[in-house]
């Protein structure tokens, strides 16, 4: 993952991730674009949007099962689909807020509910705060929620710690 600021108000990015579950595996590659409302130097409204490609791939022929030749899992499926991603961010010198929907297709390897269907997309939440212990450590408490219809509300309450030192950053 990286980015690029290509002016105080404007800045670019590039995601990769690769995620391996059981016999799935999906890489996925994006370009993403922010553009930031400045309030002042310490307060900023940021939109952004992406584009991206994701690779799936169903490795049913990998499976172990008590029926040799099983037809059922004979082979692989892959699949190649576009995707984009929205997202609002609001950042002060103390607080940050913002949501996301990270896919706006919803793209399956199989069956009829495909592409562009807003009642199936993941809806993103999140808030924290930056409380300054001394002027090397800083604690960030944050609530993150995600929601998607038929599930129940999901949530993470996270605690980070931001050490500063000679000028470099661990956090």
């Amino acid at each position: 993952n990286g980015s690029y600021d290509l002016s105080d108000d404007m800045a670019i990015g590039l995601n990769f991730s690769n995620d391996r579950i059981g016999l799935n595996q999906t890489n996925s590659f994006s370009a993403l674009y922010s553009y930031r409302l400045i309030f002042d130097e310490r307060k900023y409204l940021s939109f952004g949007v992406g584009v991206g490609a994701d690779n799936t791939l169903a490795g049913f022929g990998e499976a172990t099962t008590i029926e040799p030749g099983d037809p059922a899992f004979s082979g692989s499926v892959s699949r190649f689909n576009l995707n984009a991603s929205f997202g609002v961010y609001f950042r002060t010198p103390r607080f940050y807020t913002g949501v996301s929907i990270p896919e706006l297709f919803q793209n399956k390897l199989s069956g009829a509910d495909q592409g562009f269907k807003p009642p199936r997309w993941h809806y993103l939440a999140f808030t924290g705060y930056y409380l300054e212990i001394n002027e090397n450590f800083i604690l960030t408490p944050s609530i993150q929620l995600k929601y998607t219809l038929n599930s129940p509300i999901q949530g993470d309450v996270l605690l980070r710690g931001i050490y500063t030192n000679f000028g470099t950053t661990l956090g």
